[in-house]
């Protein structure tokens, strides 16, 4: 009977947390992220760009997340920061049309839920896309939009 619980229990915990295929889980152990981005010539007008890769611990965050665009993320990012100081960790970075920027590694802790990327374009788009942070991700940033891919 004690052996039978001990492998129910094993089961629930593997279930849960083992071989989950899904993305929005909280990260049982931290990890981090390698981004790649390439930037095109002639981008966002001409003009230097902000991008801010955030991994989301907190899922009322995330929630609001969710639904901010680029250009509210970059205006209330302190605020963010004030209302949830452990929400959240990021890699802002700011760069210039056509630059070579090459690989960086955003590392997390125990918790992360969901990765967003924000491109500060000088457009009314949401600039925002959503990633595994469990996985490298490949932005490229062309003249008036991103695209955030997965490493295969």
């Amino acid at each position: 009977m004690i052996r039978f619980r001990a492998l129910a229990a094993c089961l629930v915990l593997l279930s849960l947390f083992g071989c989950s295929a899904n993305p929005n889980r909280a990260s049982w152990f931290g990890g981090s992220t390698t981004i790649t981005t390439t930037i095109d010539p002639g981008i966002n007008q001409n003009l230097p760009i902000a991008v801010d890769v955030v991994v989301v611990y907190d899922a009322d965050l995330l929630a609001k997340l969710r639904t901010t665009s680029a250009s509210s993320w970059f205006e209330r990012r302190a605020q963010f920061q004030r209302d949830y100081p452990e929400g959240f960790v990021s890699l802002y970075r700011e760069w210039v049309p056509g630059q070579d920027v090459g690989s960086e590694e955003l590392s997390f802790s125990t918790g992360a839920r969901w990765g967003l990327v924000f491109a500060n374009y000088q457009n009314n788009k949401e600039n925002r896309l959503l990633f595994d942070p469990h996985l490298d991700i490949k932005v490229h940033l062309s003249e008036s939009t991103f695209t955030v891919d997965p490493v295969e």
